[in-house]
């Protein structure tokens, strides 16, 4: 049986670019193109000199601009310059990558050219050598806003525990420190403390914004008057999925649920993990068939599985087993695509959670989203531009017959399909691949970190990442990080940070960012652990090393509150909000209200 652990993912090479459209056939649709763009490849400042920026246009060039983001800026954004830059200040030190573009009289903005610099404050001759330290203070800056508004908190203290500040009317702040490392914390009447981690290298300015969460409600919790809550949640937040498997394949249908069982009572709360019967059923999804042709190549795949069966072997509706760790009850690899039965787009479809007695009685259910999209955004760049799927798949098999002598093409126009994880490694399948081939993400990562300008549409796409990952429509990544002003690269990095670490030796789906990196040590995960593995250890009523942090937060890139309605049925059923499950009361009927992750079991003052 093969395990798949994680869906995102998608095949997207390199096309040829074409000009802006414009319904005047007589204006300049050529873009400039940026020839030259270099940087020190170690700097020892936060002002790294550009040591050459140049372009070329058919026309004309009129304007130059370097960013830190690889989002191609507007023709009429700010940062814009008559001529060349000489230098870039940066906010901190680390390795940073720059953007150089150019644009001209008629509008059009070029692809990007990139360099890297890796800054190191302990050098004095602008280097990044090994030069003394330049010695002062440094500090921590940034602003605090509304999560939903977005609008502007005054009044809020900053604090590292010894030093504190206020945000201004503007939502500014600045907290002076020496050198180091801090965990920071923000307060504010009406709305929830949190905190982020920051390091801050001498004479430097770090930047940290907040975005801060209205205080809990102090409405009536429904689950007081049950007798049984079901805590479920889809494990990644978003799945992904083909729309044809007939040219080859990154990922077959696939994903997986978990549920958390409680029965509450006078003497607490308990974990169900047997006598009861868990189901599952997709009311809108019972045909997968109808929607996807992966049945039909299946065998050709290495999954030899009858229809609307997953590749573990899980059907489209059925029972759920606990977990290795005999916690959570699931299904693993549900085949489910983002088409309901009746032909409908949706790729937030609903689950039903069903708990029986050894009598059949009903105890318990719930809805639970289990996303999957199909919206891999290949066609941005592959294709005839009008967004066939054959043309654009073919072309990918030509691109990759072309830069690798593989015979893809070939064999597909003979019926021989070939999966991508039959040479690149892929942890997501459990695939070992071939040696001395990259594994699947950092082929993909690699090959296209300079290629994602390559036409108007992939540049014009935002976040960049959708360019490959569920996507405008779908639009996956929506958690509260995402609400809080967090992109893709914040925690990922950019596609070159990412190529970097996996050839430095990262594995990809089994060593991801942690909370931990940014928030308190209360907040991290257990050690060696994902956060979708990890469980809460401070818990009340021997629930310690039991509920999963999945249960209460939602999966990656879904944390509660997200910005799609489809995700919070869970706290709005049991708890009376779209909030993470923060009311004690969801589960136990005789302990008191406290601060889950404060390791104290002191009484919470934020309800």
């Amino acid at each position: 049986m093969k395990r798949l652990y994680v869906i995102p993912f998608l095949l997207i090479l390199l096309a040829a670019g074409y000009g802006t459209a414009n319904a005047d056939g007589n204006r300049d649709r050529t873009a400039p193109t940026v020839t030259v763009f270099t940087i020190p490849s170690t700097y020892g400042s936060l002002t790294v000199p550009i040591s050459a920026f140049a372009a070329t246009d058919n026309v004309g060039v009129t304007g130059y601009t370097v960013t830190q983001t690889s989002t191609k800026p507007g023709a009429s954004s700010s940062g814009w310059t008559e001529t060349p830059t000489a230098s870039y200040t940066f906010s901190s030190a680390g390795t940073k990558t720059l953007y150089a573009w150019a644009k001209d009289a008629a509008g059009n903005v070029s692809a990007s050219k990139s360099a890297t610099v890796a800054i190191s404050l302990g050098s004095t001759d602008g280097t990044g050598g090994s030069g003394g330290g330049t010695g002062g203070n440094a500090a921590i800056s940034g602003v605090a806003v509304d999560i939903v508004t977005g609008s502007a908190i005054s009044g809020a203290v900053v604090s590292d525990g010894t030093n504190s500040t206020t945000t201004g009317s503007t939502g500014a702040y600045t907290l002076s420190e020496a050198a180091g490392n801090y965990t920071l914390n923000i307060s504010k009447s009406g709305y929830l403390t949190t905190s982020q981690t920051a390091t801050v290298a001498s004479g430097a300015t770090t930047t940290v914004n907040w975005a801060l969460t209205k205080s809990y409600g102090n409405q009536a919790i429904p689950a007081a008057n049950m007798s049984y809550v079901i805590l479920a949640w889809n494990d990644l937040g978003m799945h992904c999925d083909q729309n044809d498997y007939s040219y080859f394949m990154v990922l077959p249908p696939y994903n997986t649920l978990h549920a958390q069982v409680f029965r509450r009572g006078g003497e607490g709360a308990s974990l169900i993990t047997s006598g009861v019967t868990v189901s599952y059923s997709f009311p809108k999804k019972t045909n997968s068939a109808l929607h996807t042709n992966f049945w039909a190549y299946a065998p050709q795949y290495g999954f030899s599985v009858p229809t609307n069966v997953g590749i573990s072997g899980t059907p489209l509706a059925g029972n759920m087993t606990l977990d290795a760790k005999g916690l959570s009850w699931q299904a693993v690899g549900i085949p489910i695509t983002p088409y309901d039965d009746d032909g409908t787009w949706d790729p937030y479809g609903t689950a039903v959670i069903t708990v029986k007695d050894s009598s059949g009685n009903v105890l318990q259910s719930v809805n639970v989203v289990a996303p999957v999209s199909t919206e891999m955004m290949c066609s941005n760049c592959h294709g005839d531009g009008t967004g066939n799927q054959q043309a654009m798949q073919l072309s990918i098999l030509q691109a990759h017959d072309s830069h690798n002598g593989t015979t893809l093409a070939t064999d597909q126009a003979v019926g021989k399909v070939h999966s991508c994880s039959e040479c690149h490694s892929d942890n997501a399948l459990g695939a070992p691949g071939k040696a001395g081939v990259e594994s699947l993400s950092l082929a993909m990562h690699n090959f296209h970190k300079d290629k994602m300008n390559t036409t108007p549409t992939a540049a014009a796409t935002t976040p960049g990442c959708y360019n490959c990952h569920p996507g405008p429509k779908t639009q996956c990544m929506r958690g509260i990080m995402f609400r809080a002003g967090k992109t893709c690269t914040d925690c990922h990095g950019d596609m070159y940070g990412m190529t970097t670490s996996l050839q430095n030796g990262r594995q990809a789906w089994l060593q991801e960012p942690q909370c931990g990196g940014c928030h308190d040590a209360a907040h991290a995960e257990n050690s060696n652990t994902l956060y979708r593995n990890s469980v809460i250890m401070n818990a009340p009523e021997g629930m310690s090393g039991k509920i999963y942090c999945e249960a209460c937060h939602n999966g990656t890139h879904a944390e509660l509150t997200t910005a799609n309605p489809a995700d919070p049925t869970i706290p709005q059923k049991f708890q009376g909000d779209t909030y993470w499950i923060w009311s004690c009361t969801v589960c136990h009927s005789s302990q008191s209200q406290r601060q889950m992750h404060s390791g104290s079991g002191t009484v919470s003052s934020g309800n």
